[in-house]
């Protein structure tokens, strides 16, 4: 496991060669967990090893809470165009009716 100066930093990740991203090596009659990667089907791209336990469960943090901001970053955009949607349409409206243009709907 490599040293690294911030324990908050994402370690880019590629799918295990072994097992090819599986978790698991297919033998004649029975599945066994691969020894390349202990499981995850992702190893160390810098290094290609597996990586420690505790250092998996930091990256799942860490990539959650990514995921988190991401998901409220994507809810403040879609309540943007929502407003936008209701103002556009509010204006169509108002306007004269002669045009007959359709009103745009709810993402």
């Amino acid at each position: 496991m490599r040293n690294r100066s911030d324990p908050g930093q994402v370690i880019p990740l590629q799918q295990c060669v072994e097992c090819q991203g599986e978790g698991e090596v297919k033998q004649i009659f029975s599945r066994w967990l691969c020894n390349t990667c202990n499981g995850l089907g992702m190893v160390d791209k810098a290094t290609g090893k597996a990586l420690e336990p505790d250092t998996v469960i930091r990256q799942l943090l860490i990539r959650l809470r990514h995921a988190r901001e991401q998901g409220r970053t994507l809810q403040q955009e879609l309540a943007k165009a929502r407003t936008f949607i209701e103002q556009y349409n509010a204006l169509q409206k108002g306007r004269d009716k002669r045009h007959n243009r359709p009103e745009l709907k709810q993402p």
